[in-house]
């Protein structure tokens, strides 16, 4: 009979939640601390993956953890990248849930664009990081959900079309600009974009569609729900 392998040094996510169970996504207290204050941020050089997870491996046979687990041997691979560079994967995900929900969406849009290019330290660090993260049913559950969410709408009367408008931009930076992850959205694309509607005569049927296709290149598929309503206007959408 096959004995079962106990380690006594296993440790799994420690995940926070709210009342009722499901993942937060803010910061805690301490990853807020370490955001806003660059003294507390690691500025060291950057480590090669392959001395991470040497590093990773160690910690998990010392404590008695499974080195044969991958998932529990990433969770103590160190981030080399961003203001939480220094810490654990598993800490990261215990302490800023959104942190890596931003990270997945940003990879998965520059895939989509064709400009991921996973070279050199940090984005080996980042390759990794996505993994570990992705193979936490959790988090797996939570894009799962974020993706197939049904989103309220930005602008519902009419008369608020030409308002809309003119404040594409700040209304794209408060509703996804938190926490300065406003280039998730690529600014510089949202302002392209809005000075085209701005400057296009919209009773052409050509100019309608063309700026469907230039909005659709533009952003990824779960904001075109808030711009089919923001960029409403003059019938852009009829």
């Amino acid at each position: 009979m096959k004995r079962k392998l106990i380690f006594p040094g296993k440790i799994e996510v420690s995940f926070r939640r709210g009342p009722t169970g499901y993942l937060r996504q803010d910061p805690s207290d301490e990853a807020k601390r370490i955001k806003d204050n660059p003294d507390l941020q690691d500025q060291s050089a950057p480590l090669r993956e392959a001395k991470v997870k040497e590093n990773g491996h160690s910690i998990v046979f010392l404590r008695g953890g499974d080195v044969s687990d991958r998932q529990e041997v990433l969770g103590e691979y160190v981030l080399q990248f961003g203001k939480y560079k220094g810490k654990t994967f598993r800490w990261v995900l215990e302490n800023d849930v959104g942190y890596i929900i931003y990270l997945i969406n940003k990879v998965e849009e520059e895939e989509r664009m064709g400009q991921f290019k996973p070279e050199g330290p940090k984005k080996d660090s980042l390759v990794s990081f996505l993994e570990y993260s992705r193979t936490i049913q959790e988090i797996e559950d939570l894009v799962k959900y974020l993706s197939e969410r049904t989103v309220e709408p930005l602008v519902t009367k009419e008369e608020d079309n030409l308002v809309a408008l003119e404040s594409i931009p700040r209304r794209l930076g408060e509703t996804y600009g938190k926490n300065g992850r406003m280039d998730m959205l690529h600014s510089s694309a949202t302002e392209n974009v809005y000075q085209a509607v701005k400057c296009t005569d919209f009773n052409s049927t050509s100019n309608r569609d063309r700026h469907r296709v230039l909005l659709s290149n533009q952003f990824p598929p779960r904001l075109m729900q808030h711009l089919h309503f923001t960029f409403k206007v003059c019938s852009l959408y009829s």
